[in-house]
């Protein structure tokens, strides 16, 4: 599902690897865990977060018996290779206790000292911007020529297309429901039956209003695309039409223009 991780992971002599697992919207670590191999494979074959049980000695779901599971964004690997930060969308809280995260108690906390810190990290970077003189680089010019062409070949395509994409994925999608293919993460998704598929729907439309409160444009678009799939799937599932959809959107904004 995420395509393979660069780089050799480094497990203990158990087997095992560390794995921090924070929010992918509000940055909060949640918990730590381990996985192995066999944990780390379901996880990248399912898209949920799946843990080694030390105690029980077996590969576990998380949530399996709360249903407070976690779907998984993304997984990072550290430079060092033997520890793994993984950042996913929880579905009710992390702890066991009902806690949002497992690190909810403060153990030590020195205000004292922060706020010297803070008055030294100012001081520090008002003479650094006093020093700076060279402009920033072009975020753009960073960008591979590869990375260029092909940007460039799928904007050409959907120039082309863009009139009626929708109606393609939607035509995709019911293609997809009514032939499954083995292994398509597409096909999995239908396998979830309508109550999951609407409740990860409704987790993306909290994620993308939480992009949108923070401005963050790269965001926006990819949960507006994750949004809309589900959408579309979900009408896919209830056998509704596309075209029922856009001609009453379109009837509404027909009646507007009359006003």
């Amino acid at each position: 599902m995420f395509g393979r991780i660069k780089g050799r992971i480094r497990f203990d002599k158990k087997g095992l690897v560390p794995a921090i697992v924070q929010d992918a919207v509000s940055q909060e670590v949640l918990m730590i865990v381990r996985m192995d191999k066999k944990a780390l494979k379901k996880t990248m074959d399912s898209g949920d977060l799946w843990l080694y049980n030390r105690s029980l000695k077996k590969v576990w779901k998380k949530g399996q018996h709360s249903g407070n599971t976690m779907t998984v964004k993304s997984i990072r690997l550290h430079h060092n290779k033997n520890a793994l930060l993984v950042l996913v969308i929880p579905h009710g809280p992390a702890c066991h206790t009902g806690n949002n995260t497992c690190f909810y108690e403060t153990y030590w906390q020195g205000e004292e000292i922060a706020d010297e810190l803070n008055k030294e990290m100012a001081e520090s970077e008002e003479s650094d911007s006093n020093l700076r003189t060279a402009p920033e680089p072009d975020e753009q010019s960073t960008i591979s020529a590869d990375e260029s062409e092909v940007e460039s070949r799928v904007t050409e395509e959907f120039q082309a297309k863009q009139d009626d994409v929708l109606s393609q994925v939607y035509s995709l999608i019911q293609r997809r429901r009514a032939n499954p293919v083995a292994g398509s993460s597409r096909s999995q998704l239908f396998g979830l039956g309508k109550e999951e598929i609407a409740k990860r729907l409704g987790t993306e439309a909290v994620t993308l209003a939480l992009s949108l409160t923070q401005a963050q444009s790269q965001k926006i678009v990819h949960k507006s695309v994750d949004l809309l799939y589900l959408w579309l799937l979900l009408l896919a599932d209830q056998g509704i039409s596309l075209a029922d959809v856009l001609r009453e959107l379109w009837r509404r904004y027909q009646d507007e223009e009359v006003d």
